[in-house]
């Protein structure tokens, strides 16, 4: 993530209107190296067919490249089922996900290059999974129409077998953002186009924000707009955000390791707290993306955290990102100078990468720590988990301590270059020590 957004929100709907808003310092952090990226990360072929919602990620086959390292973001993210990964990629993508879609679609370049990603943060993290579970879809069954007249007894027995029917369909589902039961009094949907444009205190019942979040400053051929399409209640009780991000960004070689936009969903409620005082952090993730042209981007959740409640800049401020899925060969910031660690979280296994993202902190920069599933959950997948279990492991890890506050929290998707659609459904909160 390329963006840092260094406004908090602090429980007051003003307050989350100009989180929303405050935009990081453009920068640019690549690093040189030929080596292999991780397992778990897909490439873009050369001539890449349409992705689909229901596309799987491979193990990624390397292609000759240098390696540009990118720093992460981290927006203000809203509670959903869903799994998040992002990075970039200094050449047209190139993936071994399996797709099912057969037209071909041609990629801006012939030879690829790996390219780490920067984090750009606005305030949210949402990308909550106890496992790393592979992607799941959720079908509703409805009783199919009939030009045949059935008596009384029989519509009855047909309409207790649709109930029954597509009452086990949301049992098998109740991981997933379909199984979700839409929110009745939640703001109709709103499409958002404009650079940093959010939802401002719309969601502020929920202490939510969706942001259309504008990275860099350079100059952008292409638009992305972030629509809100609704809360709905999880399964577990949760409330999480659905919202779709629409990218359609031109390819350029000036631009093509600059993270554009961070569409997102960001936590305006119980941010800042100290991590010692907060009992949870519950999240979900559930994603879906289709791409029609070759494509950069992730899905990702995005925290910093900090000594003091109103710090966001100094060199003491940490930035932490759980990548879940990623594409066009993007990379984490400090991926060339190899793992600090690796551990097992959430049922699956974990690589941790740390480097300076300089794009925070007045020219000195902020310690950016990423940590990325040894298995890409996938183009299409879903996580759900508890952040606090996340942020504990990274105190294990040394990076900070309990007595730091999370100042800001949010789940979404960097956007590099590429046309791509990706459906989410986020749930994130933070629930304090009684």
């Amino acid at each position: 993530m390329q963006f840092f957004l260094t406004a908090t929100l602090l429980g007051s709907l003003a307050a989350m209107s100009d989180a929303s808003r405050c935009k990081p310092r453009p920068g640019h952090h690549h690093n040189s190296s030929s080596l292999l990226p991780p397992a778990g990360t897909s490439s873009a072929e050369a001539t890449q067919q349409v992705t689909t919602s229901t596309v799987q990620v491979s193990a990624y086959e390397p292609t000759s490249s240098t390696l540009a390292v990118s720093e992460p973001l981290v927006p203000m993210s809203t509670l959903t089922s869903s799994t998040l990964v992002v990075s970039e990629s200094s050449v047209a993508p190139a993936s071994t996900e399996t797709e099912t879609a057969s037209s071909s679609i041609e990629t801006p370049l012939t030879s690829s290059a790996s390219v780490v990603s920067e984090s750009s943060l606005p305030v949210s993290s949402a990308s909550a999974s106890s496992d790393s579970v592979p992607a799941t879809s959720s079908v509703e069954t409805t009783p199919a129409a009939s030009s045949v007249a059935v008596t009384t007894a029989e519509a009855t027995s047909a309409a207790s077998s649709a109930v029954s029917t597509t009452a086990a369909a949301v049992t098998s589902a109740a991981d997933s953002a379909a199984s979700a039961a839409a929110i009745a009094n939640a703001p109709a949907a709103a499409e958002l186009c404009a650079d940093d444009e959010s939802t401002d205190t719309l969601l502020s019942e929920w202490g939510l924000v969706v942001s259309n979040f504008r990275v860099q400053e350079s100059t952008v051929e292409g638009t992305v707009c972030t629509t809100y399409n609704g809360m709905v209640t999880l399964p577990d009780g949760q409330a999480a955000v659905k919202f779709t991000a629409d990218a359609t960004l031109v390819f350029d070689e000036a631009t093509i390791n600059d993270n554009k936009y961070y569409s997102n969903a960001g936590l305006g409620k119980n941010v800042p707290s100290q991590l010692g005082s907060i009992s949870s952090i519950p999240a979900a993730y559930s994603w879906s993306r289709t791409n029609t042209t070759a494509f950069r981007g992730n899905v990702a959740f995005d925290l910093v955290l900090a000594p003091t409640e109103d710090d966001r800049t100094s060199s003491a401020t940490k930035e932490v990102m759980m990548w879940l899925h990623w594409q066009g060969d993007q990379l984490p910031l400090a991926w060339n100078n190899g793992t600090k660690a690796t551990f097992d979280l959430y049922g699956t296994t974990w690589d941790m990468y740390q480097g300076i993202n300089y794009n925070i902190g007045s020219g000195s920069g902020v310690e950016l720590t990423t940590i990325l599933p040894q298995t890409d959950f996938g183009a299409t997948g879903s996580w759900s988990g508890d952040i606090k279990d996340w942020l504990e492991a990274l105190v294990t890890q040394g990076v900070f301590t309990d007595d730091y506050y999370v100042t800001n929290a949010n789940a979404g998707t960097e956007q590099y270059w590429g046309d791509s659609v990706l459906e989410s459904t986020v749930a994130l909160e933070i629930n304090l020590n009684a």
